[in-house]
């Protein structure tokens, strides 16, 4: 039985005022919805760029906002995209975005039977149609929590996982909404905060509410132009330390899983207008005991896999650092490597948890081995302290490693 797993979706509008097995490890996604079908009809050319610009996740519309491409009239072109994306490790959801009075039962069945080779199903209803439907947030709350359970029976009935994607208004948490948030594992919110500090609080906020409930937290980020806290009009600089100072806030955070940028039209266009941002991160997916990986859209093949031990992930120095342009030394009398870029040198010394960064002392939790004649040195630490992302997807068993820089 696969896991089930329902994500809620709350849009937070401004009105004026699970462990892995591998502690070390994230599993932060990089998620973007796909509202309009063309973007589907040439499913490697997207998925090369989703990849380059560093995305786990995408949220595609099955919707019928054009009957032509609609998902029972043309599964196939479905199928094609959901294929090539699981080769790049992109986890494809189906969204169903509904904008008319249904009946969430029903729409959950209906994607489940056309179609099971989603990763899961992100089902969204406007609030509006909520209010419509019932005559205050009680009765809102109480219909939800039973269609939530029903629809999580009917996903377990078709083996599959599901992401349940639901917006409320802020105001319906003045209620007892833990019937509903007991009932999910993943909470995505569109952080609708203008300034930076002000998202930054917000979204911390949030996450402590959640984290409350053991509730996993991704925060959503709005590209649309002339929407309430939207980042279209940002430049590159603006909107990379926004996203980094926040990550690194919500970071702190056990249940935070990563970002969110609604919707992939507007994200494309910033990008284009934006011409001096780098598509072309590069991003090395490795698995332990493996020693092949993929680098970008090419497959290498490094000598020595990463290996697990003691609850720890270490990773070859040679081919794995060396990909990324990082230099490295090796002094074989004091057994000692450095680790140099452009900003930051990292000295490591076999069997010892001190470590010196840019000439300051730092103490790790585990120390460089020497493993069958090869170097291997602590994944997280090392990398994170040359300035890249470190993720660990436990379901596939895959580590990424990302450029931020």
């Amino acid at each position: 039985m696969r896991k089930v797993v329902i994500l809620l979706l709350i849009v937070f509008i401004v009105l004026g005022g699970e462990s892995s097995g591998h502690e070390e490890l994230d599993t932060k996604k990089e998620s973007v919805w796909i509202e309009e079908k063309k973007y589907i009809k040439e499913p490697g050319e997207i998925i090369d760029k989703l990849h380059r610009l560093g995305i786990d996740r995408v949220y595609l519309n099955v919707a019928d906002l054009h009957d032509k491409y609609l998902l029972k009239n043309n599964p196939e072109l479905y199928n094609k995209f959901i294929k090539l994306a699981n080769k790049t490790n992109i986890e494809v959801e189906a969204w169903v975005l509904k904008r008319k009075e249904n009946n969430l039962i029903h729409e959950t069945k209906k994607v489940l039977d056309l179609n099971n080779q989603f990763d899961g199903i992100h089902l969204e209803v406007e609030p509006h149609i909520l209010e419509k439907v019932y005559d205050n947030e009680k009765e809102l709350l109480k219909q939800l929590s039973f269609n939530l359970k029903e629809v999580s029976k009917t996903i377990e009935e078709h083996d599959t996982k599901l992401s349940l994607n639901v917006k409320l208004l802020p105001c319906y948490l003045e209620y007892n909404v833990e019937d509903i948030i007991n009932l999910v594992d993943e909470v995505s919110l569109m952080n609708k905060k203008e300034s930076s500090k002000e998202f930054i609080n917000k979204g911390k906020e949030y996450l402590q509410f959640f984290d409350n409930y053991n509730t996993k937290v991704n925060i959503g980020t709005e590209f649309q132009p002339n929407k309430k806290g939207t980042v279209y009009d940002f430049d590159n600089s603006q909107l990379k330390k926004r996203l980094i100072r926040a990550d690194k806030k919500f970071s702190e955070f056990n249940n935070y899983s990563g970002m969110s940028y609604h919707t992939l039209e507007y994200f494309y266009d910033w990008v284009d207008k934006n011409s001096n941002i780098e598509t072309d991160k590069k991003k090395l997916i490795l698995s332990p005991n493996t020693s092949e990986g993929i680098l970008n859209n090419s497959t290498i093949e490094i000598d020595t896999p990463p290996v697990i031990k003691d609850g720890r992930t270490y990773i070859p120095v040679r081919g794995v650092f060396d990909q990324f342009g990082v230099n490295i030394t090796w002094n074989n009398d004091s057994k000692k490597v450095i680790l140099l870029d452009e900003n930051t040198k990292v000295e490591l010394k076999i069997g010892s948890e001190l470590s010196i960064v840019n000439d300051q002392k730092v103490t790790m939790d585990s120390s460089p081995q020497i493993l069958d004649g090869r170097t291997l040195i602590p994944l997280r630490f090392a990398l994170e302290n040359l300035g890249f992302q470190v993720d660990w997807h436990p379901q596939k068993e895959i580590i990424k490693i990302i450029e931020t820089n």
